[in-house]
């Protein structure tokens, strides 16, 4: 077994409270695209979490057991949250359960994308890394040219089915993630100062300000540079984030704030929390008394604790834990 990396883990836990918070407030605002704290949170919350993810998965090579094990961990708890939908809300008949099954799998952004997604790019790195040492080609350029090629083809083409544009768009993601694994050391050497962790959270917090989920940039009126550069735009955004809290974490791992045992906790049960926060939005309401951000704070500490010890009862159970959590 790996040894637990305890700042990835506070990391992961971090993100899946900002998970929470931003669905909080998406699902109970109206008004929820022009709130500051949403567009911050979504500029580049996901995007971390693949790049989390290719950091902790960089290591592993392309065989049958990494496929069957990634299965496990992230199709098995997608489809099984989807059976999980249809029990709590049951179809007229059969025939309409199979039609929706069929039509979250073609459109998995109505099911746990992320999981659906993380997949596949979990499994074109293998491949790639398993094309890389058929050339005998660094992984790092194959990754790159992948990368590029990836990202056009989610710019200038509009593939929904199966979330391929997803994928092509969250590859370069956890590429940077796998490339801040491989090259740790130096990074950390050159980049661990407060100077460059400044200037990141500079960038990020001006570029992440301007940021909206379905329009173009709030200043891009005043140049109108085009798609491609709403695009650049966004991955840049995304990019500083991630590079600003992943060294944020690095260097601040022996900090209380952030070595604690509650991110950690919260960092070891992601999958669970994103699984079941979703059902407790929809079931826990919060009073009306409390007015403004401070609401979609407070209400998001409490879905997260409920929706952290539900996962903790279902660990109890073997079948439960393997079905909805991928664990054995």
């Amino acid at each position: 077994m790996k040894e637990r990396i305890l700042w990835i883990d506070s990391l992961k836990g971090f993100l899946i409270f900002l998970v929470v918070w931003g669905h909080c407030i998406q699902f109970n605002n109206i008004n929820y695209d022009n709130n500051i704290i949403f567009r911050i949170i979504y500029s580049f919350h996901m995007p971390l979490f693949f790049a989390v993810s290719g950091y902790c998965a960089f290591s592993s090579c392309w065989n049958i057991n990494v496929i069957y094990k990634r299965a496990r961990q992230l199709l098995l708890p997608f489809f099984f949250w989807i059976i999980v939908g249809l029990i709590i809300t049951p179809p007229q008949s059969i025939e309409n359960a199979f039609k929706i099954i069929e039509k979250k799998i073609i459109n998995p952004e109505l099911a746990l994308w992320f999981l659906w997604v993380l997949f596949f790019v979990n499994m074109l790195t293998l491949l790639i890394r398993k094309v890389s040492l058929i050339l005998k080609y660094k992984y790092d350029f194959i990754s790159i040219i992948f990368t590029i090629i990836l990202l056009l083809s989610s710019t200038i083409t509009d593939i929904h089915i199966f979330d391929i544009k997803l994928i092509c768009w969250y590859f370069g993601f956890y590429s940077v993630g796998a490339f801040l694994k491989e090259h740790d050391n130096s990074i950390s050497k050159i980049f661990n100062t407060k100077f460059y962790l400044a200037i990141l959270f500079i960038s990020f917090i001006t570029l992440s300000s301007m940021w909206m989920r379905k329009a173009p940039p709030l200043f891009y009126h005043l140049i109108n540079l085009g798609n491609i550069f709403i695009y650049f735009y966004k991955y840049m955004t995304a990019l500083t984030g991630i590079l600003f809290f992943f060294l944020f974490f690095y260097t601040y791992n022996k900090n209380p704030i952030i070595k604690n045992i509650f991110w950690e906790s919260l960092g070891l049960t992601t999958l669970g929390i994103y699984a079941i926060h979703f059902l407790l939005i929809h079931i826990v309401k919060i009073s009306t008394i409390i007015n403004g951000n401070l609401r979609w704070f407070i209400y998001a500490i409490i879905v997260l604790l409920l929706s952290f010890f539900v996962v903790k009862i279902i660990r109890h159970s073997k079948i439960l834990k393997l079905l909805s959590l991928g664990e054995l």
